[in-house]
């Protein structure tokens, strides 16, 4: 095995490891919130020494809406890296069992991961837009503030396709010297 590809596939042990850590992170997060979410909605009319949940809240300096909203939205985005890094270790796996990345298959599951981590975050982007629209529309008191950020960036997901497509390309040429050897 040549030094570079066992730097490659050191870096790929690293990134499989480095992926299921997000991802148990991730699913961790995702269940606090629908944790979080349920246990606020049942309990909000709850009082203890004369106080709600509710005004424990916003006695915070935030209103209990956007507390529960910002608490799905953060379900969502750890849902959607909890499916991307999932996404992550399968490639790594794949990867470190082919023994290279110059593989059709690796080439063909790096592109999907590259545009599903283009796809995945933009969805749930929009599903936590749509979402507060209509949260907004029902509950007025929802804070104008709330920033809905992307949780993994556009550029990351491009960077993924143009490595798949080196990778293809580097399958290529092995099968190439195969036929000419």
């Amino acid at each position: 095995m040549s030094k570079s590809l066992k730097t490659l596939q050191t870096l790929s042990k690293i990134g499989k490891v480095v992926s299921n850590i997000i991802f148990i992170f991730s699913m961790i997060g995702a269940i606090i919130s629908v944790i979080s979410v349920t246990t606020m909605a049942s309990m909000q009319k709850l009082e203890i020494e004369g106080q709600t949940v509710v005004d424990a809240v916003e006695s915070m300096g935030t209103n209990f809406v956007t507390t529960v909203f910002l608490l799905i939205a953060t379900g969502i985005t750890c849902t959607a890296i909890a499916v991307l890094s999932k996404l992550a270790v399968n490639y790594f796996t794949n990867e470190l069992d082919d023994g290279t990345p110059f593989t059709y298959s690796g080439a063909k599951e790096l592109l999907r991961l590259g545009i599903l981590s283009i796809a995945i975050p933009a969805a749930a982007s929009t599903i936590i837009g749509i979402a507060y629209l209509i949260t907004k529309s029902f509950w007025p008191a929802l804070s104008d503030e709330i920033m809905i950020g992307e949780p993994i960036s556009i550029g990351f997901g491009i960077v993924l396709i143009i490595m798949s497509l080196v990778f293809k390309h580097g399958a290529e040429l092995e099968e190439k010297l195969k036929i000419d050897i």
